[in-house]
């Protein structure tokens, strides 16, 4: 019987495991800094764009509706996309601040793309280069996209990155958690109050002054003649956003360790401050205007008599 289970055991160690998926942390915050971005052209583009065409339509009569209808729908997109990041992802340490850190580096990498492309554009066509310089410029882009990826995908793999993307989460930029909860709560509102109302009014500067244009921002695709949107209704995308992370960025810096033990002792030390009466107040005040009087009245009347004893009398100081 013995003999019976070992051989039992040995065929099953011998038995080839079937594959299975397995992330990495370069790969997994590569795919979810693309799931960013594909969310952001899925809101920001394809559903309004479907809306547009198919549904906007039937709204015809009634602006308000639809208009509620379709922030609804987009509301509706983003919630399926948040529900679906972590069915998606795996759970990593780090794996936030990789993903922030790559989003902001693909939006880099696009950009450069397409300055050079258009770099590019005019070098070749300056060179009157016709057709054949299409091919050569997408053959430069292809390239430099492929070398961009290849870039990004080497610097996910360093331990610095991942260093990096590890104390970026840990500072607490992409969690509810409420750092020392309860302590200097008065302090920390009115911080965050404060913040908020910044970016609010330089939001209402952008909007109440135009800048920016209120058309739609379009770019062109190199070595084509096709033309992309880049931000749909700038003055109420833009202001939307800004309101949005300016808000989560005053909630977070008051729930930062640092600032916030620095707001805790500072409310502490405010409870320790002897706040006077009204009563004493004023007597003090009183007693503060008067005793300036008096001393602006001596050093005048100490002006003059100098004034007289050496211009009139002694004359040293002339006419």
């Amino acid at each position: 019987m013995a003999q019976v289970v070992e051989k039992k055991a040995e065929l099953k160690s011998q038995t080839p495991k079937a594959w299975s998926w397995a992330w990495t942390f370069p790969l997994a915050s590569l795919s979810g800094a693309l799931y960013v971005w594909l969310g952001v052209i899925l809101v920001h583009h394809l559903v309004p764009e479907l809306w547009n065409t198919y549904v906007a339509p039937w709204f015809e009569g009634n602006m308000i509706l639809g208009g509620a209808l379709k922030l609804a729908a987009l509301a509706g997109v983003a919630a399926v996309l948040v529900y679906a990041w972590p069915k998606l992802f795996p759970r990593m340490v780090g794996l936030s601040g990789g993903v922030a850190f790559l989003t902001v580096a693909w939006f880099v990498a696009a950009l450069v793309w397409w300055l050079l492309g258009h770099f590019a554009a005019w070098l070749l066509g300056w060179w009157s280069l016709g057709e054949m310089g299409s091919y050569i410029g997408w053959a430069l882009l292809t390239a430099l996209a492929l070398g961009e990826i290849a870039w990004l995908y080497r610097w996910a793999h360093t331990s610095r990155f991942r260093q990096w993307a590890e104390t970026l989460e840990q500072q607490g930029w992409f969690s509810w958690n409420i750092y020392k909860k309860g302590q200097g709560i008065w302090l920390r509102r009115l911080t965050m109050l404060g913040v908020i109302l910044l970016v609010a009014a330089g939001v209402w500067n952008y909007t109440h002054f135009h800048l920016g244009g209120s058309g739609e921002w379009v770019a062109s695709l190199p070595f084509t003649s096709l033309r992309f949107s880049v931000v749909r209704m700038p003055r109420l995308t833009l202001s939307l956003l800004v309101l949005g992370l300016g808000s989560w960025f005053a909630w977070r810096l008051v729930n930062y360790p640092r600032f916030t033990d620095f707001l805790v002792s500072a409310e502490n030390e405010m409870v320790k401050v002897y706040w006077p009466t009204w009563r004493s107040l004023w007597r003090d005040t009183l007693v503060v205007l008067v005793t300036m009087l008096l001393l602006a009245l001596f050093l005048y009347s100490m002006d003059v008599v100098w004034t007289f004893i050496l211009g009139g009398f002694l004359g040293i100081l002339g006419s």
